[in-house]
């Protein structure tokens, strides 16, 4: 196993010098440790050849996605069965070698834009990777298959492992037993001093339900939301006439009735917008900082992360 994390390691510094790398294989294991690209799965039914492409940026939630019969009898009964199995074996793999990988396991593939925005540079430098489930659920799942193993390996543990899940209202509680290089968190705001906090996740703090777009810089929150408001006139409506508190969480930036909370919560709830916000989120956090010499506060949470890694 290590040995093939080794030559994965070599064909991933190859594709960085070139525009296109092809490479064929019956090992799952290089699926979760792939920043940025797709695999293609061949399936031969009858006389017939089926092709499935699959986006490696979140191919877990992909594939968990992939609800309805048809979908799932198109995808290979090995892949469904080895997708976690792979995942987990990937993870405790890559984390017991000298120089080992660290991983962050969140719900969906918009919290890793912005968490892949937020901490790239220990993507190249503490070998991070980040890698969406599919929901709350899923971390829990994973949790405990990883925490199953623990007991036998701790001793020889020398990477890093953190899962993050939001604070849904529909909450996914569990115990979470403390170990030192596997934590298990969740996102919610607090009001006694208008910040988000990492609380553990059979933590009694409920409330209010917090997602990831509740959680981010205010003043680049704004600028985002701001640029939609062409294609959604009602969002131009909501921000007129507010008062930003550009250094607050943006959950606590605005200062919305309860009608305009929902109001952005339909918005939110758009289909593709979460994905589209965070890459805008992205684009304008950078262009504010680079380009307009603007200090901008990277959320305290995601140093609590941060520091985790180092």
């Amino acid at each position: 196993m290590s040995a093939c994390f080794e030559q994965f390691e070599n064909i991933f510094k190859i594709s960085k010098n070139c525009r296109q790398l092809i490479f064929t294989t019956h090992w799952y294991g290089y699926l979760p440790t792939v920043e940025d690209g797709c695999t293609t799965s061949i399936i031969k039914e009858n006389s017939n050849h089926y092709f499935e492409l699959y986006d490696l940026v979140g191919y877990r939630e992909e594939i968990r996605n992939k609800t309805t019969k048809e979908a799932k009898e198109k995808i290979p009964y090995d892949i469904r069965l080895k997708s976690t199995n792979d995942l987990i074996q990937s993870i405790l793999s890559s984390s017991l070698s000298e120089n080992p990988y660290n991983w962050l396991i969140c719900e969906g593939s918009t919290e890793k834009v912005y968490l892949s925005y937020y901490l790239r540079d220990l993507v190249e430098e503490k070998k991070l990777r980040i890698v969406p489930v599919g929901g709350a659920k899923e971390v829990k799942k994973i949790f405990q298959l990883l925490e199953s193993s623990h007991d036998d390996l701790k001793k020889d543990i020398n990477g890093k492992i953190y899962l993050l899940s939001d604070t849904d209202r529909e909450l996914t509680t569990y115990h979470v037993n403390q170990i030192d290089k596997i934590k298990c968190k969740r996102l919610v705001n607090t009001p006694k001093n208008n910040s988000t906090i990492l609380v553990d996740i059979h933590s009694n703090k409920v409330s209010p339900p917090t997602e990831i777009e509740d959680c981010l810089n205010g003043f680049s929150f704004s600028k985002t939301l701001e640029s939609f408001t062409s294609d959604f006139e009602y969002i131009n409506d909501l921000l007129h006439g507010k008062d930003f508190d550009n250094d607050a969480i943006s959950f606590f930036s605005i200062d919305l009735s309860v009608s305009e909370q929902k109001q952005l919560e339909e918005f939110f709830d758009t289909d593709g917008i979460k994905y589209e916000f965070a890459k805008r989120y992205v684009h304008i956090d950078k262009f504010w900082k680079t380009e307009k010499g603007r200090e901008i506060l990277t959320p305290h949470w995601i140093e609590e992360i941060r520091s985790f890694f180092q």
